[in-house]
């Protein structure tokens, strides 16, 4: 069930952004958001952790890029 914050558009919640599939600009599938790092007194997304490559678990890297 989602609250109305959730409903407003100008809001995500981070369980929808966590596990987005990221493309490079050629549009191939590079990864997902792992996770988002968020300001501790501004409350905005500052980074967004990606997983990036592997195979079953094994061989996947982490690169914090920024969230603009």
């Amino acid at each position: 069930m989602h609250t109305e914050a959730e409903k407003n558009s100008a809001v995500i919640s981070s369980d929808r952004v966590e596990g987005t599939a990221v493309f490079d600009r050629g549009g191939k599938n590079i990864g997902h958001v792992d996770h988002v790092l968020i300001e501790k007194r501004g409350g905005q997304a500052t980074e967004a952790v990606l997983s990036v490559g592997g195979f079953l678990g094994m061989g996947v890297e982490k690169h914090c890029v920024p969230w603009s």
